[in-house]
């Protein structure tokens, strides 16, 4: 036999008495002195708690800003997975210094290959030379196929670099994370459960530079997320927590952009 469930309870209150759905007109609620806790006096009274369910989930409401904002952040940021009424604030910029230190580095270990290349081959058919005068194409091409390789691999460390991207939008935090050339993940926290925002700077030329790590921990399970490098940290992490307490509390977000200093 199935059993109506309006006539189960759905929830207890402090004191364990039942709450019951809103019971249909044939099948009220009925209560007998077995209902009664023995614990009860007679005086004492049963309050039954009538709950109604809407069958329809309730549309959020969009405004028009936000939907032309939405719109711009779906045509500027199509990879981005935006709900409705959802826009992009902030998009959190890596420091160029990154860059530049891996293409230092590769231009450097395409140097020492040079040099190498020209340690080899120098006074050639000589008693002094180092290698024999057949091998010099062998060994220019061999310099030549590492000296392109070393570039490749700088690339593929820019594109990497580049690949890792951080978004702020009124409802949430987008990482973009770029594990390796063919490797892609991505990482949202909704702002309401962001307990703490902070960065940190630990190195005077990261000081000197204007960059550092910005990081988010999140309520419940600890976790901790971090986004290296970052341009202006400082600034970030100000847009970031203002954004966040105005969602906690209502606030306008363009209000809580506008106390941010320039």
């Amino acid at each position: 036999m199935k059993t109506d469930e309006s006539q189960q309870p759905v929830a207890y209150d402090n004191q364990g008495r039942p709450l019951y759905l809103h019971p249909s007109e044939n099948s009220g609620v009925q209560l007998n002195n077995n209902s009664i806790n023995s614990s009860q006096t007679p005086h004492d009274e049963i309050e039954v708690v009538q709950v109604t369910r809407s069958t329809d989930p309730i549309a959020v409401s969009v405004s028009p800003e936000m939907a032309r904002r939405h719109q711009e952040s779906k045509q500027k940021y199509p990879f981005l997975n935006l709900t409705n009424g959802e826009y992009v604030i902030s998009d959190v910029q890596r420091h160029s210094i990154g860059i530049i230190f891996i293409w230092a580095t590769t231009i450097l270990v395409s140097c020492l290959v040079v040099f190498g290349w020209w340690f080899l081959l120098a006074h050639p058919g000589t008693e002094t030379a180092s290698i024999a005068p057949e091998s010099v194409i062998p060994v220019s091409m061999l310099t030549v196929g590492l000296v392109v390789f070393t570039g490749l691999i700088g690339w593929v460390f820019v594109s990497v670099y580049k690949g890792n991207k951080f978004f702020l939008t009124n409802e949430s935090v987008i990482q973009e994370i770029q594990v390796s050339l063919f490797a892609k993940k991505e990482q949202t926290i909704n702002l309401e459960n962001i307990k703490d925002a902070s960065f940190t700077q630990n190195s005077l030329a990261q000081q000197l530079f204007g960059y550092g790590t910005i990081h988010l921990s999140t309520e419940g399970d600890e976790q901790e997320y971090s986004f290296t490098i970052v341009r202006s940290p400082r600034k970030q992490i100000g847009i970031i927590n203002n954004v966040i307490e105005a969602v906690k509390y209502g606030r306008p977000i363009d209000e809580a952009l506008r106390d941010i200093p320039r």
